[in-house]
């Protein structure tokens, strides 16, 4: 909905000519900027969720991956929030924050019988095989045991 806001934003602005006691509704630019920076932020979450939800065929290899790449999505721009101090940026990385443990949440639930089907699922893709839990194995020095 969001997004189709963006889209439609130009067309809004002529309506609100029309109809001039909404105009107070009408967003600012920084307003504007704001949901730009969220639809940015939130992209690669919402291009896995379509992915996920739309493909016909067996995703259960990709399920420690896509997760994987949501963590490492989320941790980007709230590193980048770390130090700001406008409201709205102070806003958007709380919300991250809790996206990110809600998708933990999630996460956990991978775990148990379940988890070991993902798990087996992810090793026999053909394409990932062991190398994504390559580095659950690494130690402190970078290396791994079986090495």
């Amino acid at each position: 909905m969001v997004e189709r806001s963006v889209r439609l934003q130009e067309y809004t602005k002529d309506w609100l000519q029309t109809y001039t006691k909404f105009t107070p509704l009408w967003s600012t630019p920084e307003e504007w900027r704001q949901i730009e920076y969220i639809l940015e932020v939130l992209q690669p979450i919402r291009f896995w969720t379509l992915w996920m939800s739309k493909t016909h065929g067996v995703t259960i290899h990709r399920v420690f991956q896509v997760y994987q790449d949501i963590f490492d999505h989320l941790e980007m721009p709230i590193s980048k929030l770390e130090r700001k101090r406008m409201q709205w940026e102070v806003d958007i990385r709380e919300g991250l924050v809790k996206a990110k443990l809600k998708a933990a949440s999630y996460y956990g639930k991978t775990e148990s019988p379940r988890g070991l089907l993902f798990g087996i699922g992810t090793c026999l893709n053909p394409y990932c095989k062991l190398n994504l839990f390559r580095e659950w194995d690494l130690d402190a020095s970078g290396e791994t045991e079986y090495e």
